[in-house]
């Protein structure tokens, strides 16, 4: 017979109403299952484990978990039914899951014996009347039960194969499942005693396996879902992540570099060092993904069809939710077809284009720039500064303040925090996380319209500004997980929605009087701004995952899935944008950069990713035919882009400026700006053009002449231009991560009068 023993601690009788105060042990047969629960639990935990006690005494419950704390984390003593015993868990179900002891055996009637020595241990040295009460009624509801002899054994446990396979990678393995005949609660709830289900994994690549060791398999499943999550985020950002995960028995080391290239090292623990052969190079993270998907999916339908009371169970919801989205990251949706508009005249009148140009000729002589003001702004947000007529308006962490560009003044200030926000003809858009929208007069920082949306998670909202002659003043926001909606900024009212096909990060692009949508799913969509009808469809079997790119007639966008190994399938797409027609289809060699195709007179641009750093390779822009190409490692690995008449300019994080001639792809010149090293680069590269002039951020803040690259002045400040606006004036306005905002005015020009 087991036994099982419930000790209170020293420090018995507390002169404060609060009860008792100490420790408590559960032991069983000498050996302490719970250590010391933390002080102020101890008569909650003792009156809870007394009353679930008696819940599996009288059959009402066959399986119970009762929360305790230790100091500052929270774990749950789990009990379990089976005939007259009771099988006892103890495991911390948040956080880093740690599962201390599992179903360690107790006979029933040595489990109640014991509470009922320890309740009247408890009831003997507690001074307070409510504390007794609870008490003394948990100790007359033990004592009221019968015996556990009449209740049914647990079903004899079952071994059920699970496995997740794709390509030369699969995950298989073996988990312990028992019957269930609980009802399913009327309630869901997050439980995790009825998910520890014990057994073993084995991964396998080209035929080679190694065992990853026995455990708990579904816990094991929810490290690995997150792994390929993050190692799928990296891998279409061209981020290079290091990461290890302890899975069962064994570590599982995952490396993926800047060009997608993965290897996975499995090792035991208490292994040498590891050999050759167990490290599994050039393995794909689309095939890793796909695999831990399927194992999940497998574990997911076996515990349900072993415990249907599971379906209500909230951490399962959210297993299954991680699994289906995973997969739909990877598989494109099938049923989306090409639709063309068939009357595109009404249409064209809005075209227009898009590219910058040197608008005047640049200034002749240098440009003199000389302090105006400085003020120190807390905690900015460098997304929530805008340049806005007369001022400039700054997020802090806590309040949004409006600083006049002249004097640097605060014009007006309010207590609000972060926010998404865009500026509009009627004032600034701010969006909140819970769907608030409202826009503030730049004047007066009055609230000038408000609105209600749906809440966004998981993802920043995205959309754009429209503001044209002939069209409606609106304000268009991804809404929710699948909406994007129109906000009417004159009647204050929602004007439309349009559900897109799959959440996550939604890319909007103004073509004229349409919107095109890429939310990377398998197909780009055109919508009509004024009613939200969709008007034209491109489908594809790849991701449309990079914004597009409209100019003139034409929509240009990339096509292609970071995620995958093979790359001949990814392709530069031209789109008539008034009839949704394809023009051409472009193979493109090389790894997506992810950003937006650049397009010039005669030519599209695209960049590409590689070990070395960026490449560029262009496409005629009616034909689509290969014009010319540069290799991964004509840019450093981070620089920012921007098309000025025929040329590409590059200003890269080592504080190189660098311009391409977009025709041919020669290197017109480079200029090094910046000798200081790349942890000093500002945390915005973006080149601004202004009256001719080209304004690079480095360590400073450099004016040249784009057609040849001269020095036409440099800004005198200290602060580093993480953030750069420049006005109609040419004056310029910095902003450092650090909180600190300046202003400084360009001097007098001498120029010849004939």
């Amino acid at each position: 017979m087991s036994g099982f023993s419930i000790v209170l601690g020293a420090r018995a009788v507390a002169p404060e109403p609060k009860g008792l105060l100490g420790v408590l042990d559960v032991l069983i047969d000498g050996t302490n299952i719970t250590a010391r629960v933390g002080e102020g639990q101890l008569l909650p935990f003792l009156r809870d484990l007394a009353h679930a006690t008696a819940d599996l005494t009288s059959q009402r419950r066959a399986r119970v978990a009762v929360p305790f704390y230790l100091r500052d984390d929270a774990w749950e003593l789990g009990l379990l039914r089976d005939g007259r015993d009771v099988l006892l868990s103890v495991y911390r179900p948040a956080g880093p899951v740690e599962v201390a002891v599992f179903e360690r055996r107790v006979e029933g009637a040595a489990l109640r014996a014991g509470l009922r020595a320890a309740l009247d241990d408890a009831l003997a040295r507690v001074e307070s009347a409510d504390a007794r009460v609870d008490l003394a009624c948990a100790r007359e509801m033990l004592g009221q039960v019968g015996e556990l002899e009449e209740a049914p054994a647990l079903a004899p446990a079952q071994t059920i194969a699970i496995e997740g396979a794709s390509g030369a990678l699969a995950i298989r393995g073996d988990v312990t499942l028992r019957a269930s005949c609980d009802a399913r609660p009327s309630s869901a709830r997050s439980e995790l005693l009825p998910l520890l289900v014990p057994g073993q994994l084995e991964l396998s690549i080209r035929g080679r396996s190694r065992p990853l060791g026995e455990g708990f398999v579904f816990l094991a499943v929810e490290a690995l879902l997150a792994l390929a999550a993050e190692l799928l985020d990296a891998h279409e950002t061209g981020r290079a992540v290091h990461r290890r995960v302890e899975l069962l028995g064994a570590r599982l080391v995952a490396r993926v570099a800047s060009d997608g290239a993965m290897g996975l090292t499995v090792r035991r623990r208490g292994d040498e060092p590891l050999a050759v052969g167990e490290t599994f190079p050039g393995v794909s993270p689309r095939d890793l993904a796909l695999a831990v998907a399927a194992l999940a999916r497998s574990l997911a339908r076996a515990v349900l069809h072993h415990d249907r009371s599971q379906a209500g169970n909230l951490r399962l919801e959210t297993f299954r939710a991680a699994q289906k989205a995973l997969v739909a990251r990877l598989r494109p949706q099938a049923g989306i077809s090409t639709l063309v508009n068939d009357a595109p005249e009404s249409y064209r009148a809005y075209a227009q284009a898009t590219r910058p140009t040197s608008d005047r000729p640049a200034p002749p002589g240098k440009l003199r720039y000389a302090p105006r003001w400085s003020q120190a702004v807390p905690a900015i947000d460098l997304g929530g500064t805008f340049l806005c007529g007369d001022v400039l308006l700054a997020q802090g962490g806590r309040e949004l303040f409006a600083l006049d560009r002249s004097t640097g003044e605060a014009r007006w200030s309010r207590p609000l925090g972060r926010a998404a926000t865009v500026p509009t003809p009627g004032g600034l858009a701010r969006l909140e996380s819970s769907g608030a929208l409202s826009v503030l007069d730049f004047g007066t920082g009055e609230t000038t319209l408000s609105l209600k949306l749906a809440p966004r998670v998981g993802s920043a909202p995205a959309g754009c500004v429209v503001n044209a002659p002939g069209l409606p003043k609106l304000l268009v926001v991804t809404e929710g997980d699948r909406y994007v909606s129109a906000v009417d900024l004159v009647a204050g009212e929602l004007r439309w929605r349009h559900t897109i096909s799959r959440g996550g990060a939604c890319r909007v692009r103004r073509a004229g009087r349409l919107l095109v949508l890429a939310n990377g799913g398998p197909a780009l969509t055109a919508v009509d701004v004024q009613s939200g009808e969709v008007v034209w469809k491109v489908a594809s079997e790849r991701r449309f995952s990079v914004a597009p790119t409209f100019d003139q007639d034409s929509v240009y966008a990339l096509c292609g899935d970071p995620t995958a190994g093979r790359r001949d399938a990814d392709a530069l797409l031209g789109i008539d944008a008034w009839t949704g027609e394809r023009r051409f289809a472009s193979p493109v060699t090389g790894r997506l950069a992810g950003a937006a195709p650049l397009v010039t007179r005669g030519v599209v641009v695209v960049a590409t990713r590689g070990e070395r750093g960026l490449g560029l390779c262009a496409f005629d822009r009616r034909t689509g035919a290969p014009r010319w190409s540069a290799p991964a490692g004509l840019l450093s690995p981070e620089a920012a882009l921007l098309v000025v008449d025929d040329a590409v300019f590059a200003n890269t994080a080592e504080g190189e400026l660098v311009a391409i001639d977009a025709e041919s792809g020669d290197v017109r010149y480079r200029r090094r700006l910046c000798s200081e090293p790349a942890d000093t680069a500002p945390r915005r590269l973006e080149p601004v053009l202004r009256s001719g002039a080209l304004f690079v951020p480095q360590r400073g803040v450099h004016v040249v002449r784009p057609s040849d690259g001269a020095d036409l002045g440099q800004v005198p400040c200290d602060l580093i231009p993480d953030l750069l606006r420049v006005d109609e004036r040419c004056d310029v306005y910095v902003a450092e991560e650090s909180g600190h905002v300046a202003a400084l005015t360009a001097g007098p020009r001498l120029s010849l009068v004939r």
